[in-house]
């Protein structure tokens, strides 16, 4: 097997509610394989769908649980990775060996994965990451307004809490961006939105993917994504201690 044909493999992650969503229906639009069929539709405060592949979000948000059995698969406050054990790379070893026999190009998204980067780098030395930013205050308001809207206890989260996940989750991203380099495409949202053809060719160049090009802005509904947070939030997010900084050193480790 040549070079050129080997199994190319892409993880979207980030943040939650970062973009992640959007950016994994545009790159799907663009041809790239990301579930086998068994992919999370409309939920909610994301009426258009998470595209997340059930099979990883499963495997990861347990691992989630039974190393934190308060964070309900999702929330997490430490600036360092999640723990693996044996069982847990096997399974995940036979997921994606199971994937790379389907499809010559393939990815997944789940937030998650930006807490497992690490691991999954291990069981796909060829993996290449597409990673979203988003600014804190906007993450937090729109956390803390999904928590108002839903009554389902998983989604439940104050502002506070939703900050710490903000800082926690984006630390382990800059952490293996820095680490990593030539693996990972770092992007802020609004900035895709602003630059898709730029950040697709980069895509396609520097992750040596050949998608097919089409606009981010035909599934770009702004309703769904506020850019403007109430100053309360802005605050809030001003008086947590490395929000700022953390936010300073993604914009110079983004790659547009």
């Amino acid at each position: 097997m040549t070079e050129a044909e080997h199994t190319r493999v892409l993880c979207i992650t980030g943040m939650h509610r970062s973009g992640t969503s959007l950016t994994a229906s545009w790159l799907r639009r663009c041809g790239l394989p990301i579930d086998d069929g068994e992919v999370y539709g409309a939920a909610s405060g994301n009426q258009l769908g998470v595209f997340e592949d059930k099979e990883f979000v499963l495997l990861q948000a347990q691992r989630m649980r039974d190393l934190v059995p308060g964070s309900r698969g999702w929330v997490y406050t430490k600036p360092w990775p999640l723990q693996t054990t044996d069982a847990f790379r096997e399974r995940s070893a036979e997921l994606a060996g199971r994937r790379s026999e389907s499809y010559r190009d393939w990815g997944w998204k789940d937030p998650r994965s930006t807490l497992f980067l690490d691991h999954w780098l291990e069981i796909i030395p060829e993996l290449k990451v597409v990673a979203l930013w988003r600014r804190a205050a906007e993450v937090v308001e729109s956390l803390v307004a999904r928590s108002r809207a839903s009554d389902h206890p998983a989604l439940q989260i104050d502002e506070t809490s939703a900050l710490r996940v903000w800082l926690a989750y984006n630390k382990c991203l800059l952490k293996f961006k820095l680490a990593h380099p030539r693996q990972v495409l770092l992007f802020r949202i609004d900035r895709l939105l602003e630059r898709d053809r730029e950040a697709l060719a980069l895509i396609n160049a520097h992750l040596n993917y050949s998608l097919c090009e089409r606009r981010l802005s035909d599934l770009y509904d702004p309703n769904l994504m506020n850019r403007y947070p109430p100053s309360w939030i802005q605050r809030a997010t001003c008086r947590m201690r490395g929000a700022r900084h953390v936010e300073r050193q993604l914009v110079r480790a983004s790659d547009l």
